[in-house]
């Protein structure tokens, strides 16, 4: 008798074994995909089939200067439940950089800075408190790719243009000395299968670019004298 109980209900117990081990399986699983969980932010990937190759040499030891978040903010960082990043194209973000393609009398600028932003909510919330000590750079290459450089240096201090906004009052101090190279700047390609579709983050880099000042929205570039990076002088090292 106790042969033919152990028969009739050890499949049984052993399924219900399985099944309780697949439940568990499954609810770690789902802990790791939620962006808003600390561990989301540490691995070398984005959620998604492709790899983000080069993301664990982005420093995030520091506290206020986590590249990856950084990153990812700028891409599809949200504000109140809504998207301000890359990936909504009402963005303040996706204005800045079209204001700047746009150009005006004698001036166009395929690239955008967070040094040249001031007081914006919108790009405040895209920095926060783990990225408050970084600068970025982002350079369109085309509609379909863009670059981001990120740096942890403290470029400097800017100056002031005079009240005509017709030449400098109070020179900028750059940090790094104009001409000599900025290191390290991280710089993470992006890309998109078409111009309506959400951003991929593809792959970082460590290099270095040469200290400039940033380009102002204006024919005289320099008058503020922004402490920046020259994109176009890149290299990896």
């Amino acid at each position: 008798m106790r042969s033919s109980f152990l028969s009739k209900f050890l499949p049984l117990l052993c399924l219900l074994l399985v099944l309780s081990s697949v439940g568990g399986v499954f609810a770690i699983w789902q802990y790791a995909e939620d962006p808003s969980a600390s561990v989301a932010d540490n691995v070398p990937f984005t959620l998604g089939e492709f790899k983000w190759e080069g993301s664990e040499i982005l420093p995030d030891d520091v506290e206020g200067e986590d590249h990856a978040w950084l990153i990812k903010s700028l891409v599809s960082g949200t504000l109140n439940g809504r998207v301000i990043g890359l990936d909504n194209p009402d963005s303040a973000l996706n204005e800045y950089i079209s204001d700047r393609l746009a150009g005006g009398l004698g001036w166009k600028r395929d690239y955008f800075g967070s040094m040249a932003v001031t007081g914006d909510e919108e790009m405040e919330a895209l920095f926060g408190a783990a990225a408050e000590g970084l600068s970025f750079i982002i350079q369109v290459k085309s509609n379909t790719e863009y670059y981001i450089y990120t740096t942890s240096v403290d470029l400097g201090e800017r100056g002031e243009p005079n009240w005509l906004g017709t030449s400098n009052k109070t020179p900028g101090k750059p940090n790094v000395p104009l001409g000599s190279y900025v290191e390290y700047v991280y710089r993470t390609k992006i890309t998109r299968p078409s111009t309506s579709a959400p951003w991929d983050i593809i792959e970082t880099k460590r290099g270095k670019a040469i200290s400039d000042w940033y380009d102002e929205n204006r024919r005289n570039a320099n008058i503020t004298q922004i402490p920046a990076f020259d994109p176009n002088t890149w290299v990896e090292s």
